[in-house]
């Protein structure tokens, strides 16, 4: 399904104390918190895609092979586990049916019944190494994910990938990622951004959204080379707002950072109460709101107490 519009902007003046941020909309500012909207604790929750016609967001537990529906309202979470991982979900228009990608597979997944049925296979030669990672939908519908190559020794440098998925089958589109991760498109499509969270990059390509064609990669974030950035900071999922501003969850720095598209800088930055931030998405009635799963990865006794609401979707909010 086509990618829709953000109905707000944020300010780019520095946000309050206590991870407050000011946003501006129909021109008066408005005082927003970070709050738990979610009693699950996911191990790894990723993925979360805003769906508006039914008023919930979906998003997946990676490493305890979940899909999940939450009620935002009650934070409820209904979640169907499958046979292998689980990194993106996202709704098909009927309402009833959702693309799942596992490991290096693209499943139909029933959400009544909960009959899957595989569509699609990339790179079945790799036996298994190279899985997908993070993605998400054009506004013509093509839906592009990443994909890393794991090994014995954890993931494999430089061999990570870009897919499309158009016309029931795959394509690579571009190469030589370490942790290919999050990625978004401006308002009017002429470039895509692609985040590298091992390689603490954020990437940008001339994008061609007649054609679904890439050219003139560039990058334009480097984490290693920027004083915006701390040693912690990965850039993990990614979104955008009204104003083409990117906004890359940072996980294991535990915030929310708004970035200048053209030159890359970081002109805001929202704390989260949990270090392991993995991606925004904008929600809500209105798209006004900014929702951001984070994980747990077993963590032990110390981690619990330290930060509660790790693993739980957080809402940016009034």
């Amino acid at each position: 399904p086509p990618s829709r519009s953000q109905k707000f902007a944020l300010a780019d003046t520095p946000p309050p104390p206590k991870c407050e941020l000011t946003i501006v909309y129909n021109e008066a500012k408005v005082h927003y918190k970070v709050t738990s909207v979610e009693k699950l604790q996911s191990d790894l929750g990723e993925g979360p895609h805003w769906d508006e016609k039914q008023g919930v967001l979906w998003h997946t537990d990676i490493n305890e092979f979940k899909v999940c529906r939450l009620n935002v309202t009650s934070g409820d979470t209904e979640c169907h586990k499958l046979d292998d991982i689980a990194t993106l979900v996202h709704p098909y228009p009927n309402g009833e049916d959702l693309l799942v990608t596992q490991r290096n597979k693209m499943v139909k997944l029933n959400w009544k019944t909960k009959q899957t049925t595989i569509i699609g296979e990339v790179a079945p030669e790799l036996k298994g190494k190279e899985r997908f990672n993070d993605g998400k939908a054009d506004k013509t519908g093509r839906l592009w994910m990443g994909t890393i190559l794991d090994s014995d020794k954890g993931v494999v440098p430089g061999k990570g990938n870009l897919y499309k998925w158009e016309d029931g089958k795959f394509t690579k589109m571009a190469d030589n990622f370490y942790l290919t991760n999050g990625m978004t498109w401006p308002k009017d499509q002429k470039k895509m951004f692609v985040n590298d969270s091992q390689g603490r990059k954020i990437y940008v390509f001339d994008f061609d959204l007649e054609k679904g064609t890439l050219s003139n990669k560039k990058v334009l974030v480097d984490c290693n080379n920027s004083t915006d950035w701390t040693v912690n900071d990965h850039p993990d999922g990614l979104t955008i707002d009204i104003t083409d501003h990117l906004w890359a969850a940072s996980d294991y720095a535990g915030r929310v950072v708004k970035i200048d598209p053209n030159t890359g800088d970081v002109v805001d930055t929202c704390s989260i109460p949990c270090p392991l931030t993995t991606t925004p998405v904008f929600g809500g009635t209105n798209m006004d709101e900014m929702f951001v799963t984070t994980a747990y990865k077993n963590g032990g006794p110390d981690q619990r107490t330290a930060h509660p609401t790790c693993g739980q979707t957080h809402r940016i909010t009034s």
